[in-house]
């Protein structure tokens, strides 16, 4: 069946992802047993509004504790979250201690420290534009975001507990668990990284200007400069051009640099406040709006983060909880239906009917009994069931079907199953399988109606989204539940 999208808060949709990773996992219910599971699946009211995340809320503590390490686990799933204040407050001290006016008290107006800083802060700025702008394919995830996931994947191992019969189910529930969500949360986790990275960078150039006033407080700078190539002339025009905008905020005229050309010097305030209002234009205004821009979004994701789960884990759960006792009659035609096709079969049909479905195995059909000696007059459907090692004949499978279908009371549906487990295991030639199907299809086909092809000795996650669409009539069983 197709996924069914939701949109969940961060913290309903993390207890969602877990419920989901332990029901999947915990298929007997030795975690949390399968009656409380249907029990919060009723008091959840399935059909009206987020049922499922208020089914995951009541489940969320048993689940939290039959698992054991939720809180290492719930840290590990959002790795950028716990980084943000460690990794700002390195930014803030590195740029604190960037020596942004030099070791020997005179500043070099073309070579200052903190003209790196904004260097490469334009240039990455300048390549975040580009992404979004181009339509560039492939980018993938980001790098540290990979790096991340590896290792909370790594601690998570180390840290399962080890000491009962159930601690491979719990490693099994927490991996699938933390595989699952990291795809889940990806569009949050990289939001923070992008506002932790746009902060840090806000905050290195921000110490990088506070430690340039702070030296500049105790101690006397100068200004200079020198160069190989360049005359004054060009050094002019290069600093009219970087710091013109700045000049221009603080309302003065950036200072000519020929008269303090080295071995010359001249006061070194005006520089500060350039290179610093500078910093501000070019790194801390843009920085602080992408910042922001990240926060809005990271607040509009916790609130409606998408998540997809499999159409039949929803419908599983639905079944669980009917209180329908419908009767659904199963008829072999011409099978010996073996006990382990059966109970596959008992299966697949509950996930439609529900788990309080009555499913009947009738008598065997045999080969050329009429379509009047069966009685199928009662319950909510009727499944022919055929073998698809089975020569289809259309004067007999095919008249059976079209009796069967016309005498189908008001209300009832009529499913034409074949199975293919028994000429599967005779023979493993797949195009001899696809020619007997097709024959299958042609002889439903000329009977109006429709083959439903399973494989009823090994698993299909196909199976009940098969069995909804080759109902007869028509969407009969579309709101089977």
């Amino acid at each position: 069946m197709d996924d069914v999208e939701l949109r969940q808060s961060e913290a309903r949709a993390r207890l969602t992802v877990l419920v989901h990773a332990l029901e999947v996992a915990d298929q007997r219910g030795d975690l949390i047993p399968h009656e409380r599971r249907r029990q919060a699946t009723l008091d959840a009211k399935p059909g009206k509004g987020d049922w499922l995340g208020r089914r995951s809320e009541k489940l969320g503590q048993a689940a939290t504790e039959a698992l054991g390490i939720w809180p290492l686990l719930r840290r590990l799933s959002a790795p950028v979250h716990p980084l943000f204040l460690p990794v700002a407050l390195i930014a803030l001290l590195l740029g604190l201690a960037t020596n942004g006016l030099g070791s020997d008290q005179r500043i070099h107006v073309l070579a200052v420290p903190l003209l790196a800083l904004l260097a490469w802060n334009v240039l990455s700025l300048l390549l975040l534009l580009a992404r979004n702008a181009l339509p560039i394919q492939g980018t993938g995830t980001h790098p540290i975001l990979n790096s991340l996931r590896r290792l909370a994947r790594r601690t998570l191992l180390r840290n399962v507990p080890q000491d009962d019969t159930n601690a491979a189910l719990r490693a099994q529930v927490a991996t699938t668990f933390l595989d699952d969500w990291v795809a889940i949360a990806a569009p949050l986790e990289a939001a923070r990284l992008r506002r932790l990275l746009h902060v840090s960078a806000l905050l290195m150039v921000g110490g990088a200007v506070a430690g340039m006033y702070a030296r500049g407080l105790l101690f006397a700078y100068e200004a200079t400069w020198e160069s190989t190539f360049l005359n004054g002339e060009n050094v002019d025009l290069l600093l009219r051009t970087i710091l013109g905008p700045a000049a221009w905020l603080l309302g003065m005229e950036v200072p000519a640099a020929a008269p303090i050309q080295a071995p010359e010097a001249g006061p070194a305030a005006p520089w500060i406040y350039l290179w610093s209002v500078t910093a501000a234009l070019w790194v801390g205004l843009p920085r602080l709006l992408l910042a922001l821009v990240e926060t809005l979004r990271i607040a509009r994701l916790r609130r409606r983060l998408r998540l997809r789960l499999p159409g039949l884990y929803l419908r599983r759960l639905q079944a669980a909880a009917s209180a329908t006792t419908e009767r659904v009659d199963v008829v072999p035609y011409s099978y010996s239906v073996p006990a382990s096709a059966s109970d596959r079969l008992r299966g697949h049909l509950q996930d439609v009917f529900g788990a309080r479905a009555d499913i009947r195995l009738c008598a065997t059909i045999e080969y050329g009994q009429e379509a009047k000696e069966v009685d199928f007059t009662g319950g909510r459907a009727c499944v022919l069931l055929f073998n698809l090692a089975q020569t289809p004949e259309l004067e007999v499978h095919g008249e059976l079907i079209r009796e069967l279908r016309a005498e189908l009371p008001d209300g009832k549906a009529f499913i034409v199953l074949v199975d293919s487990s028994v000429l599967r295991e005779r023979n493993q030639d797949p195009r001899r399988i696809a020619e007997r199907r097709r024959a299958w299809d042609r002889i439903a086909h000329d009977a109006d109606a429709m083959a439903v092809h399973l494989d009823l000795k090994t698993e299909n996650d196909d199976a009940v989204a098969a069995l909804v669409a080759g109902a007869w009539p028509p969407g009969a069983l579309e709101n089977a539940l």
